[in-house]
């Protein structure tokens, strides 16, 4: 081979061996919007609670909207926003992570492919297990501290139940005040769940990332 073939080949081996860059400001910005939809989860529970004899006068009149549940709607419109906003910044950090994994464990089994790091959590039946599988491989891959994952993985679960079953609230479907006390009841526990879940989350988000790191910065 020429010195100049030679050269070459070096750069390309260079190149594909050049450490990828960590997922810092990707972890940042899950974090912040995880934070961000908890926020919103929070308040749209204390609003309820607060407003609780102001949503039970739905009962004898439907077509009333009380401003506290006027409110909570508003709130959750916003939550939803920021659930989106979560659910792009954690397929960025899914992929950086995972690019970061490959590099540094280059023998590492994942379950899945990384373009499942955005679809896998929409795409039904598997979203129950999918996104679990692309966290806790690349997090192990990397050696985080973070070893348990399935505490974090039924909380999300749960949320996932939690927030089907107290969003969007019809006050048709309000016939005597208990239902509006369940309704209210599942506001609370669905929002003590996504604290709960929060600190899970930013546990595993912040091991995995400084794991990241620490292996660019070994290189």
């Amino acid at each position: 081979m020429s010195a100049l073939g030679e050269t070459a080949a070096g750069v390309g081996r260079a190149t594909v061996m050049e450490a990828p860059r960590a997922p810092s400001r990707a972890g940042a910005v899950v974090l912040a919007a995880s934070l961000v939809v908890t926020a919103f989860t929070v308040a749209a529970a204390g609003v309820a609670t607060l407003g609780l004899d102001d949503l039970k006068v739905v009962v004898d009149d439907p077509h009333r909207v009380p401003s506290a549940l006027d409110t909570v709607n508003s709130l959750a419109r916003a939550c939803l926003v920021a659930v989106l906003a979560a659910w792009v910044a954690t397929a960025w950090w899914l992929v950086d992570l995972r690019r970061v994994a490959d590099w540094a464990a280059p023998d590492y089994r994942h379950r899945r492919s990384d373009w499942w790091a955005l679809a896998a959590w929409v795409v039904p039946i598997v979203n129950l297990w999918f996104p679990y599988q692309l966290v806790a491989d690349s997090s192990r891959a990397l050696g985080s501290r973070a070893r348990t994952l399935w505490p974090w993985w039924i909380a999300w679960l749960l949320i996932s139940t939690g927030t089907g079953f107290v969003s969007s609230p019809s006050s048709e479907e309000w016939t005597s005040p208990h239902d509006v006390e369940v309704w209210v009841t599942g506001m609370q526990l669905n929002a003590a769940l996504t604290v709960v879940g929060l600190a899970l989350w930013w546990r595993i988000v912040r091991a995995a990332t400084r794991a990241a790191e620490a292996a660019v910065a070994r290189d």
